[in-house]
């Protein structure tokens, strides 16, 4: 089964964050619970220049590909989505305007996407 997101909307200047929330859920876009993504769910990340698939392992574990040579692959852990430029994160969730957070195995590099536009979750088939 897959969801589609919708059209994006711009990331938040500075305002209110759960304003932003708000605002995105009156809009019907997607807004995903990582938290109800099960082992062998694929979750698919759209920005302006890149593809980001996760094959869901465990828990916020995954196996990380994307569309672009440029970009390094491999396990890592999602540690949710960021509010545009703020350091502020909401854990476990993705959200189109949002940008997804991730960071290696080992911790040592931390990753942030562009704007995501686009969210989709491919449920593993039984």
């Amino acid at each position: 089964m897959m969801e589609d997101s919708g059209p994006p909307l711009p990331a938040p200047n500075g305002g209110d964050w759960q304003d932003f929330l708000k605002d995105r859920r009156a809009h019907g876009v997607l807004e995903l619970d990582l938290t109800k993504v099960g082992p062998g769910d694929r979750v698919v990340v759209e920005t302006r220049n890149t593809r980001y698939e996760l094959l869901w392992q465990t828990g916020t574990d995954v196996l990380l590909t994307t569309n672009r040579t440029d970009r390094a692959g491999g396990a890592v852990r999602v540690q949710g989505c960021g509010f545009g430029r703020s350091s502020t994160i909401k854990p476990n969730f993705l959200f189109c305007g949002g940008n997804l957070e991730y960071v290696s195995h080992d911790g040592r590099t931390r990753n942030r996407t562009t704007t995501i536009r686009a969210l989709a979750i491919i449920r593993r088939e039984d």
